[in-house]
């Protein structure tokens, strides 16, 4: 299955396969408390935070190579309640509510 649906740089899965809906990724550890209320409020149970203490950038690396289909971006250019939300299919990111 990995082969099937992965390239060089990342896994994308389909959604009935991956092993989670949706990846949390703060930009920076000033984000954490709002990731935190975020997830609270998630109607899904199959989510991951990552809350560790890495670089956004292996935070996104590891998002790509689980086989996630959607990476929500809780940063500081998003405000309220809304987020960056990237679709590992295609790369494209949008601004969502949650």
């Amino acid at each position: 299955m990995i082969e099937k649906f992965s390239s060089e740089e990342k896994i994308v899965l389909p959604t009935c396969i991956a092993p989670f809906d949706l990846y949390v990724v703060p930009s920076n550890m000033k984000q954490i408390d709002r990731a935190y209320e975020i997830c609270s409020r998630l109607n899904s149970d199959t989510f991951i935070l990552d809350d560790s203490n890495r670089t956004f950038g292996e935070k996104m690396g590891d998002a790509e190579m689980i086989g996630v289909n959607k990476v929500m971006i809780v940063g500081e250019d998003t405000r309220g309640n809304t987020v960056q939300v990237k679709d590992a299919s295609n790369g494209s990111i949008s601004v969502e509510e949650y």
